[in-house]
């Protein structure tokens, strides 16, 4: 099914593997109507602190589907007044890049066990959001990128380890 999903998304773009730049694919989802929506109406905000990044190979409607999914799913977690700020690690040439998802305050979640539960990607639990958990997993499964939730005092910060090939 998942599959079938990705598949369906990318039926208008190109569905050949090509070069992916991360800032225009976070950009061009940060002007989505959508996504602005659900942003007022939660006052939250995104934040971009993104470096020139190297493009990854990839079909750019399953990245944008990775990182829309992954955001709805922080929002939804998070509830009101949310603040994600996605970042990078250092690029080194022939190193992977690192892309982090911080997600500050968390303590006002309404639910901070499945927040961070939801967030660590765990494949054998199942929970209230399994849908949008399952599809973040296949995509990082497809793309073998690497995941590891951090807490640090009430600050959560997923990060994404991207093979560069």
């Amino acid at each position: 099914m998942i599959n079938k999903l990705t598949t369906f998304t990318s039926m208008n773009k190109d569905l050949v593997p090509q070069r992916v730049f991360f800032n225009d694919v976070f950009k061009n989802l940060l002007l989505q109507p959508s996504l602005q929506n659900i942003l007022q109406s939660q006052n939250s905000r995104v934040v971009l602190n993104l470096d020139s990044l190297p493009p990854v190979f990839g079909q750019v409607a399953q990245i944008e589907l990775l990182f829309i999914t992954l955001i709805d799913l922080i929002l939804k977690l998070v509830g009101i007044n949310a603040t994600i700020t996605i970042f990078n690690d250092e690029v080194k040439k022939g190193q992977p890049l690192i892309l982090n998802f911080k997600i500050e305050d968390v303590t006002h979640a309404p639910d901070q066990v499945l927040l961070k539960s939801c967030l660590q990607l765990n494949r054998s639990e199942k929970k209230k959001f399994a849908l949008e958990t399952n599809i973040i997993r296949y995509l990082l499964d497809e793309y073998q990128v690497k995941h590891d939730l951090k807490e640090i005092d009430s600050t959560l910060i997923l990060r994404l380890v991207f093979p560069i090939k």
